[in-house]
């Protein structure tokens, strides 16, 4: 994805085998939350107030990170469900490379054991009992004890949604049922997941020369039919739309234009409220602030950047630093970071460098106190 700024960062990196307790040992209750840490370019997992759970020795953990998320000219991100939640161990299970060899991805438990794999060239977060896996050049899933239910054939595929999970043949999109049955053949230029029973895909225009999308149900009808340049995700009853020559709206699930295209860039809904871009003096300067269901502006448009609403509060970018507002628009953590990530299970990743070889990553609470310092 490009575009403006936002870097949600998570950290990334695999693994060795855990160690069972020692006979005998009492077993140490787990906890309910755990977030990755970087500690000398190995991953662990701390807990909730900062204390390391699993020691660092991971290479990759899966990625969840989401950079330059709102695009230059506002367009809003279309992006993978499993992006969209910055929670860990999804299910009970993390996906975890124990090594630098790639072929080594496999799922750790809240204990930190090793409980499938790793035999893996790829995974990602478990969705409704079954997680996506790639073997060789190939895609499929796995259930929780790492048994094939749907056999490798695909190129490329997406967690389950609603009982369906979209995949990819050669360059077209389709679906599948959580039996392997494809119950969308595939003809789609681009496909996201289901929500409130709709996707978002694309298909070319009858002559080929543009795309347009628009949204299927799960019988791959369209419901809604394909006319807009971009068509987002529906969250909260609502999906943003880009209509050419018009900008950003708001359409509910018959089709209905709610909120009238109006914007220069718009998110999703996310705790009654979405971001949304205004253009100001420069055409290529956006001003991003927040709209209601009804479209009115609850929070003026001043920030060089923003994300959703998520425990109550919201990464703004101010003066090329990152911080959190609340539903108020005031200001809950002063801009000081470099990249500030959706809160999720109390605290929000935060990252402090610019480059790759620079970034360090913390975590801050609702307060912006550090429970873990930034470092790499």
């Amino acid at each position: 994805m490009k575009g403006t700024a936002i870097s949600l960062a998570c950290a990334a990196l695999g693994a060795l085998l855990c160690c069972s307790p020692l006979s005998g040992d009492a077993p140490k209750a787990e906890p309910d939350a755990l977030f990755p840490v970087l500690v000398d370019g190995k991953v662990g997992y701390v807990d909730r107030v900062g204390s390391m759970i699993i020691e660092p020795r991971f290479s990759t953990v899966e990625n969840k990170m989401v950079f330059d998320a709102i695009t230059a000219d506002g367009m809003a991100p279309l992006i993978e469900p499993e992006v969209l939640r910055t929670d860990r161990f999804v299910e009970g299970l993390e996906a975890v490379r124990v090594a630098k060899d790639p072929h080594s991805w496999g799922y750790i438990d809240m204990g930190g054991r090793l409980v499938i794999g790793p035999k893996f060239d790829g995974a990602r977060s478990f969705s409704e009992g079954l997680a996506p896996v790639q073997i060789g050049d190939r895609c499929g899933y796995i259930d929780k004890t790492g048994a094939t239910v749907i056999e490798p054939r695909f190129d490329d595929v997406l967690g389950f949604s609603e009982g369906l999970a979209r995949v990819t043949i050669g360059k077209k999109h389709g679906y599948v049922d959580t039996g392997g049955k494809l119950v969308v053949e595939p003809r789609f230029e681009s496909a996201f997941w289901f929500s409130g029973g709709l996707a978002n895909v694309c298909v070319k225009s009858d002559d080929g020369d543009q795309e347009r999308w628009g949204y299927i149900n799960k019988t791959g009808a369209f419901a809604i039919e394909p006319r807009f340049a971009l068509a987002g995700h529906f969250s909260e009853g609502l999906a943003a739309v880009f209509v050419e020559d018009k900008g950003w709206g708001y359409i509910d699930a018959t089709g209905t234009m709610i909120i009238p295209a109006q914007f220069s860039g718009a998110l999703w809904f996310s705790e009654g409220l979405a971001a949304v871009a205004v253009t100001v003096g420069n055409p290529e300067e956006l001003k991003w602030g927040y709209a209601d269901r009804t479209g009115k502006l609850v929070i003026a448009p001043q920030f060089e950047g923003a994300w959703c609403f998520t425990e109550g509060l919201a990464a703004v970018a101010l003066r090329s630093k990152w911080g959190y507002i609340d539903k108020t628009g005031a200001i809950a953590i002063v801009p000081q970071f470099d990249g500030g990530e959706a809160f999720a299970q109390g605290l929000a990743c935060v990252h402090l460098g610019t480059t790759p070889d620079a970034n360090k990553l913390g975590y801050v609470d609702h307060t912006g106190r550090y429970v873990w310092q930034p470092r790499r």
